[in-house]
Protein backbone atom coordinates (compact mmCIF):
# COMPACT_ATOMS: atom_id res chain seq x y z
CA UNK A 1 0.00 0.00 0.00
CA UNK A 2 2.74 2.54 -0.23
CA UNK A 3 1.97 3.36 -3.64
CA UNK A 4 -1.40 4.63 -1.98
CA UNK A 5 -1.79 7.92 -3.87
CA UNK A 6 -3.96 9.76 -0.77
CA UNK A 7 -7.10 7.77 -0.98
CA UNK A 8 -8.40 4.39 -2.46
CA UNK A 9 -10.60 1.50 -1.52
CA UNK A 10 -9.92 -1.57 0.52
CA UNK A 11 -12.27 -4.35 0.52
CA UNK A 12 -11.54 -7.49 2.49
CA UNK A 13 -14.07 -10.68 3.24
CA UNK A 14 -14.82 -11.90 6.58
CA UNK A 15 -17.33 -14.23 7.69
CA UNK A 16 -20.63 -12.50 6.77
CA UNK A 17 -18.98 -11.59 3.19
CA UNK A 18 -17.23 -8.61 1.64
CA UNK A 19 -16.12 -5.76 3.87
CA UNK A 20 -15.04 -2.35 2.78
CA UNK A 21 -13.28 0.56 3.60
CA UNK A 22 -11.28 3.87 2.75
CA UNK A 23 -7.96 3.49 2.59
CA UNK A 24 -6.22 7.38 2.94
CA UNK A 25 -3.10 8.65 4.07
CA UNK A 26 -1.79 12.10 4.68
CA UNK A 27 1.76 12.66 2.48
CA UNK A 28 4.79 11.21 4.63
CA UNK A 29 2.00 9.39 6.61
CA UNK A 30 1.43 5.39 6.85
CA UNK A 31 -1.78 4.55 4.90
CA UNK A 32 -5.63 3.63 7.48
CA UNK A 33 -8.61 2.69 6.65
CA UNK A 34 -11.49 3.97 7.90
CA UNK A 35 -14.47 2.16 7.37
CA UNK A 36 -17.72 1.04 9.13
CA UNK A 37 -17.51 -1.87 11.62
CA UNK A 38 -20.33 -2.37 12.80
CA UNK A 39 -23.65 -0.49 14.55
CA UNK A 40 -21.84 2.41 16.19
CA UNK A 41 -18.33 1.29 15.52
CA UNK A 42 -16.61 3.24 13.30
CA UNK A 43 -12.63 2.29 13.06
CA UNK A 44 -9.58 4.39 11.32
CA UNK A 45 -7.04 1.72 11.86
CA UNK A 46 -3.58 0.23 9.98
CA UNK A 47 -4.55 -1.94 7.33
CA UNK A 48 -4.08 -5.63 7.15
CA UNK A 49 -2.65 -8.02 5.01
CA UNK A 50 -6.08 -9.56 4.04
CA UNK A 51 -7.15 -6.06 1.97
CA UNK A 52 -7.47 -5.78 -1.66
CA UNK A 53 -7.20 -2.59 -2.64
CA UNK A 54 -7.58 -0.09 -5.88
CA UNK A 55 -6.29 3.21 -5.97
CA UNK A 56 -8.93 6.41 -6.90
CA UNK A 57 -7.91 7.83 -9.43
CA UNK A 58 -8.77 11.62 -9.75
CA UNK A 59 -6.07 14.94 -9.60
CA UNK A 60 -3.90 15.23 -6.56
CA UNK A 61 -5.80 18.17 -5.48
CA UNK A 62 -9.00 16.32 -4.96
CA UNK A 63 -7.64 13.38 -3.88
CA UNK A 64 -5.50 15.26 -1.30
CA UNK A 65 -8.77 16.67 -0.45
CA UNK A 66 -10.94 13.59 0.26
CA UNK A 67 -7.81 12.14 2.24
CA UNK A 68 -8.57 15.63 4.58
CA UNK A 69 -12.39 14.85 4.64
CA UNK A 70 -11.77 11.20 5.71
CA UNK A 71 -9.48 12.55 8.72
CA UNK A 72 -12.62 15.49 9.45
CA UNK A 73 -15.09 12.22 9.39
CA UNK A 74 -12.90 10.46 11.94
CA UNK A 75 -12.47 13.01 14.35
CA UNK A 76 -16.40 13.90 14.36
CA UNK A 77 -17.37 10.58 14.42
CA UNK A 78 -14.73 7.96 16.08
CA UNK A 79 -17.08 8.25 19.56
CA UNK A 80 -19.07 5.85 17.39
CA UNK A 81 -22.34 7.46 16.82
CA UNK A 82 -22.91 6.20 13.52
CA UNK A 83 -25.65 3.52 12.94
CA UNK A 84 -26.04 0.41 11.13
CA UNK A 85 -28.28 0.87 8.55
CA UNK A 86 -28.97 -0.77 5.02
CA UNK A 87 -31.40 1.94 2.94
CA UNK A 88 -29.48 4.26 1.01
CA UNK A 89 -30.75 7.24 -0.95
CA UNK A 90 -27.95 9.60 -1.67
CA UNK A 91 -26.84 10.29 2.20
CA UNK A 92 -23.72 12.73 2.62
CA UNK A 93 -21.00 14.27 5.39
CA UNK A 94 -20.91 17.90 5.48
CA UNK A 95 -17.51 19.86 5.48
CA UNK A 96 -17.23 19.28 9.24
CA UNK A 97 -17.65 15.85 8.66
CA UNK A 98 -21.03 15.22 10.32
CA UNK A 99 -23.39 13.23 8.59
CA UNK A 100 -26.50 14.04 6.71
CA UNK A 101 -29.24 11.29 5.96
CA UNK A 102 -31.81 11.79 4.03
CA UNK A 103 -35.48 11.22 4.61
CA UNK A 104 -36.08 7.76 5.77
CA UNK A 105 -32.62 6.62 5.96
CA UNK A 106 -31.30 6.04 9.55
CA UNK A 107 -27.67 5.29 9.04
CA UNK A 108 -24.91 3.64 6.57
CA UNK A 109 -23.42 -0.10 5.91
CA UNK A 110 -19.70 -0.36 5.59
CA UNK A 111 -20.21 0.10 1.37
CA UNK A 112 -22.77 3.04 1.55
CA UNK A 113 -20.34 4.62 4.28
CA UNK A 114 -17.38 4.59 1.36
CA UNK A 115 -20.62 6.30 -1.21
CA UNK A 116 -20.87 8.80 1.47
CA UNK A 117 -17.95 10.32 2.05
CA UNK A 118 -16.83 9.77 -1.64
CA UNK A 119 -20.00 11.93 -2.35
CA UNK A 120 -19.71 14.77 0.23
CA UNK A 121 -16.94 16.01 -2.16
CA UNK A 122 -18.58 15.49 -5.44
CA UNK A 123 -17.24 12.16 -6.01
CA UNK A 124 -20.36 10.41 -7.19
CA UNK A 125 -19.72 5.95 -7.46
CA UNK A 126 -22.46 4.22 -8.21
CA UNK A 127 -26.13 5.44 -10.00
CA UNK A 128 -28.00 4.34 -6.45
CA UNK A 129 -31.49 5.14 -7.76
CA UNK A 130 -30.55 2.46 -10.24
CA UNK A 131 -30.51 -0.87 -8.15
CA UNK A 132 -33.21 -3.12 -7.39
CA UNK A 133 -34.95 -4.43 -4.06
CA UNK A 134 -32.82 -6.71 -2.48
CA UNK A 135 -32.80 -10.73 -3.94
CA UNK A 136 -33.03 -13.83 -1.89
CA UNK A 137 -29.30 -13.88 -1.27
CA UNK A 138 -29.65 -10.25 -0.05
CA UNK A 139 -31.98 -10.94 2.10
CA UNK A 140 -30.73 -14.08 3.97
CA UNK A 141 -27.42 -12.16 4.26
CA UNK A 142 -28.73 -9.35 6.47
CA UNK A 143 -31.22 -11.36 8.54
CA UNK A 144 -27.12 -12.64 9.26
CA UNK A 145 -25.96 -9.28 10.10
CA UNK A 146 -29.60 -7.96 12.23
CA UNK A 147 -28.82 -11.16 14.01
CA UNK A 148 -25.32 -10.46 15.13
CA UNK A 149 -25.71 -6.50 15.71
CA UNK A 150 -28.83 -6.60 17.77
CA UNK A 151 -27.40 -9.47 20.05
CA UNK A 152 -24.46 -7.52 20.31
CA UNK A 153 -26.06 -3.93 21.31
CA UNK A 154 -29.24 -5.64 22.62
CA UNK A 155 -31.48 -2.78 21.35
CA UNK A 156 -34.09 -4.55 19.67
CA UNK A 157 -35.62 -1.17 18.59
CA UNK A 158 -33.02 -0.99 16.20
CA UNK A 159 -33.96 -4.79 14.82
CA UNK A 160 -37.36 -3.33 14.30
CA UNK A 161 -35.34 -0.70 11.84
CA UNK A 162 -33.08 -2.81 10.31
CA UNK A 163 -36.04 -5.40 9.72
CA UNK A 164 -38.19 -2.29 7.58
CA UNK A 165 -35.39 -1.76 5.32
CA UNK A 166 -34.82 -5.42 3.97
CA UNK A 167 -35.78 -5.02 1.08
CA UNK A 168 -34.14 -2.01 0.16
CA UNK A 169 -31.54 -2.45 -2.68
CA UNK A 170 -28.17 -3.78 -1.77
CA UNK A 171 -25.06 -1.85 -2.50
CA UNK A 172 -22.49 -4.63 -2.64
CA UNK A 173 -18.51 -3.61 -1.83
CA UNK A 174 -17.62 -5.37 -4.88
CA UNK A 175 -19.94 -3.22 -6.94
CA UNK A 176 -18.20 -0.42 -5.14
CA UNK A 177 -14.96 -1.62 -6.06
CA UNK A 178 -15.64 -1.65 -9.66
CA UNK A 179 -17.28 1.81 -9.86
CA UNK A 180 -13.79 3.04 -8.40
CA UNK A 181 -12.47 1.19 -11.05
CA UNK A 182 -13.73 3.09 -13.42
CA UNK A 183 -14.25 6.64 -11.83
CA UNK A 184 -13.94 9.07 -12.78
CA UNK A 185 -14.88 9.21 -16.04
CA UNK A 186 -17.54 6.63 -16.15
CA UNK A 187 -19.35 7.85 -13.03
CA UNK A 188 -21.86 7.36 -11.85
CA UNK A 189 -22.04 3.29 -12.74
CA UNK A 190 -25.34 2.12 -12.72
CA UNK A 191 -26.59 -0.92 -11.40
CA UNK A 192 -25.93 -3.45 -14.51
CA UNK A 193 -23.00 -2.43 -15.38
CA UNK A 194 -21.57 -2.31 -11.65
CA UNK A 195 -22.71 -5.98 -11.54
CA UNK A 196 -20.87 -7.39 -14.66
CA UNK A 197 -17.65 -5.68 -12.69
CA UNK A 198 -18.49 -7.28 -9.57
CA UNK A 199 -18.69 -10.98 -11.55
CA UNK A 200 -15.52 -9.63 -13.39
CA UNK A 201 -13.84 -9.23 -10.09
CA UNK A 202 -15.24 -11.57 -7.64
CA UNK A 203 -12.93 -14.54 -9.18
CA UNK A 204 -9.45 -12.71 -9.18
CA UNK A 205 -9.69 -11.15 -5.20
CA UNK A 206 -8.42 -12.61 -2.38
CA UNK A 207 -10.75 -14.77 0.01
CA UNK A 208 -8.96 -15.10 3.10
CA UNK A 209 -11.15 -14.10 6.34
CA UNK A 210 -10.29 -11.54 8.59
CA UNK A 211 -13.25 -10.99 11.82
CA UNK A 212 -14.36 -7.49 11.16
CA UNK A 213 -18.01 -8.38 12.17
CA UNK A 214 -17.56 -11.29 14.80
Amino acid sequence: MDRLRFVGVALAKTRLGWHLGILHRKAGQPAAILHLARDRVLCNEAPREAYSWVQLRLPEARLRALAAHCRRIWERNGASNLRYAFRYEGAAFDAAGELELTPDTNGLSCATFVLAAFQSLGVRLLAFEDWPPANDEDLSGREQIIALLCHRNGDPAWRNVLQGELRSPRFHPIEVVAATLRAPEACPTPWRTATLGRCELEGTLRVRCVPLLT
